[in-house]
């Protein structure tokens, strides 16, 4: 279990974090490049400006994360909330969730069913 660990710029391109317990752990501008991410549980976690291009994100956990300017792999899906800069590959914040970031407005309780699914690697 590696929760609410600092790992700001770390360098973890390739390693193998399958059902790691990430869970507030702060990941910004982290080389996530080819990691091994399915099932991790990376709930309320900051990955913003962190590098997923190639990661492996099967059922990774997103719930509460932010991923803003994250680099997100072009063949998985978009996390709810989010959209993707097809000039730049980095994600933004869509709408509900941006006005949450910018505490604008309060979160809605938690959702349980805000886990990437299929085999996207």
């Amino acid at each position: 279990m590696i929760q609410d660990a600092t790992l700001t710029s770390a360098n973890l391109r390739d390693a193998d974090l399958t059902g790691a317990n990430l869970g507030g752990a702060d990941l910004t501008g982290a080389n996530l490049s080819r990691a091994d991410l399915a099932d991790a549980d990376l709930t309320d976690a900051t990955l913003a400006d962190a590098n997923l291009i190639g990661a492996d994100l099967t059922g990774v956990i997103l719930t509460g994360s932010d991923l803003t300017g994250a680099w997100w792999p072009a063949d998985v899906p978009v996390p709810e909330g989010w959209k993707l800069d097809v000039g730049s590959g980095r994600l933004q914040a869509n709408g509900y969730y941006l006005l949450v970031a910018m505490g604008l407005i309060a979160p809605f309780p938690r959702c349980p069913l805000a886990a990437i699914s299929g085999g996207h690697r």
